[in-house]
């Protein structure tokens, strides 16, 4: 594989990615080529349950309304991956590890649900989203929520649903799983 190629590839992996100041390029005269690349969609996959977190991060260079889907049930219908996590709990976090989403009971944390709380908009768009551009369309017991994000560094974690510890009431059923994590920038970014 040609090293530009690779370099392409790796340039998809987050949203901002500065690739190769000074990377080995198998064209002569091209060893200090700089590269950046943005990404529409970033996405981390792994294994959660009750003692094992998923972490991950990304970085924004402006302001940028962003979807977050967290997969858990759909993955059976999308994947065929039967051993996913149900209603994923989500946390996000800005640089200064200021928690984003405060409260155990914070709307639009754990259910895709539209129309059942006040942020049901915020829901509708990534639902509609994944529905209608991406035709993935996301189950109720995933999670997902849009907000407008500053630029900085992120980071995130998803867990279970526990009812006291990571949810008011609710509950993970199955409580360990597969989980495909998406952050997608929004249509207006």
């Amino acid at each position: 594989m040609r090293v530009t190629n690779w370099i392409s590839k790796a340039c998809a992996v987050g949203f901002v990615f500065c690739c190769g100041a000074g990377y080995a390029s198998d064209q002569p005269g091209q060893n200090s080529i700089k590269q950046s690349g943005v990404a529409q969609t970033l996405g981390a996959r792994g294994f959660v349950d009750r003692n094992e977190t998923l972490f991950g991060g990304f970085e924004l260079v402006s302001s940028t309304v962003v979807y977050a889907l967290v997969r858990g049930p759909s993955l059976l219908t999308l994947a065929g991956i039967a051993g996913y996590l149900d209603l994923p709990r989500v946390r996000f976090f800005d640089s200064a590890r200021r928690d984003i989403i405060t409260g155990l009971a914070q709307p639009g944390t754990d259910a895709c649900q539209t129309g059942t709380d006040n942020t049901s908009t915020n829901k509708s768009f990534v639902v509609n989203y994944y529905q209608n551009v991406r035709g993935a369309p996301v189950n109720v017991r995933d999670t997902c929520f849009a907000f407008t994000l500053a630029p900085g560094a992120y980071t995130f974690t998803v867990t279970p649903s526990i009812p006291g510890l990571t949810s008011s009431t609710a509950t993970s059923s199955p409580s360990s799983g597969q989980v495909l994590f998406e952050v997608t920038l929004g249509p207006s970014s």
